[in-house]
């Protein structure tokens, strides 16, 4: 969803890729792509015609897609482009009727959601091979998960509050359609190999983990009793933890996974789900900007804020507990001006 704030006017859009060791981070004059560990920035381009409202890096690759921020005829909010930056040009455009509001990136596909509709295309041809029908999806949700090959996709159903889940592969297709919450839908999330989401609504209070193939609960987590914008989720590599952001400013690492020590609660509450369950680790970063969390594949927490904050922790599972990693604080909306100082 994109951003805009007044104290820096330069951030519009933040993103991490597929496997979360990359954020791209969509400006007023183009983008920046910025590794996480270590920290360094390995691209900044800037565009005379446009900003970058929306941006998906494939994986560590050189290809990316984007949209424009509309201030140009020739970048409009209808259009995506796949931009190849070995050759520093666009190989290809894919035009809408209406604004684009989200847009993903696999080796096979490029995803792009509409208002009421999601579209899958074939990144070679860009041939539209799937058309979804959705509820109005003003904030451009969409997620697919990490896994390379992978052709599953979330995005909300048709009704308040429901999850549409689809894999498309012809090997094991299923069409979920999931009734999550009683508010809209305020963000969705697929772990790496598609077979769970988390979802949260408007409200903010609760987050709830679903069997992506068969709508089954997993998980109910309570992340507090006031209400709040939730941010961004996060899975874990191997869907042990999940991690959340809200405008509380609080990062909340919920537990997956059952405990070892104690066997897990089989209440169910009146809708016949399982019980509600609190965080296992907190913590809180400075402000309360937009901000998107990925962990890493060594345990590492980033967490990017639309502001141009970077911050990594460790999180310690074993003894559930989530430590900043004090020299791992960075401003990235600068870090090309201070390299240029340097020289």
């Amino acid at each position: 969803m994109t951003k805009n704030i007044k104290k820096n006017p330069k951030s519009i859009f933040i993103t991490f890729n597929q496997t979360n060791d990359l954020f791209c981070c969509g400006l007023h004059n183009g983008f920046k792509i910025i590794n996480c560990d270590p920290f360094e920035e390995k691209l900044n381009r800037t565009f005379q015609e446009t900003g970058i409202s929306k941006i998906e890096i494939l994986n560590r690759s050189n290809v990316m897609v984007f949209v424009g921020d509309g201030t140009s005829t020739n970048f409009p909010l209808t259009k995506v482009f796949l931009w190849d930056d070995y050759v520093y040009k666009c190989i290809l455009k894919l035009e809408h009727d209406e604004d684009v509001l989200g847009v993903k990136i696999n080796l096979e596909y490029i995803f792009t959601v509409t208002k009421n509709k999601a579209y899958i295309h074939n990144s070679k041809t860009g041939r539209t091979v799937h058309t979804i029908e959705t509820y109005p999806n003003q904030k451009g949700l969409l997620s697919i998960c990490s896994d390379t090959f992978s052709t599953v996709i979330a995005i909300p159903g048709l009704k308040k509050g429901s999850v549409r889940v689809r894999n498309f592969s012809q090997d094991n297709e299923f069409d979920q359609e999931i009734i999550a919450h009683e508010h809209e839908i305020e963000q969705i999330q697929l772990n790496s190999d598609g077979s769970m989401i988390a979802t949260a609504s408007e409200e903010g209070t609760l987050i709830r983990v679903i069997e992506s193939q068969t709508g089954k609960e997993i998980k109910q987590f309570r992340r507090g009793a006031k209400k709040a914008k939730i941010y961004s989720l996060a899975f874990d590599e191997n869907s042990e933890f999940l991690a959340a952001t809200s405008s509380s400013g609080t990062i909340h690492i919920f537990r997956l996974t059952p405990k070892k020590e104690k066997k897990q609660s089989e209440k169910k509450n009146k809708r016949g789900e399982t019980g509600t369950e609190r965080s296992v680790m907190k913590t809180k970063i400075p402000n309360k900007e937009y901000c998107v969390c990925g962990f890493d594949k060594s345990s590492n927490l980033f967490v990017v804020t639309i502001d141009g904050s970077f911050y990594k922790f460790y999180v310690d599972k074993a003894n559930r507990q989530i430590k900043q990693v004090k020299e791992m604080y960075k401003q990235f909306l600068n870090i090309h001006d201070e390299k240029e100082k340097e020289k």
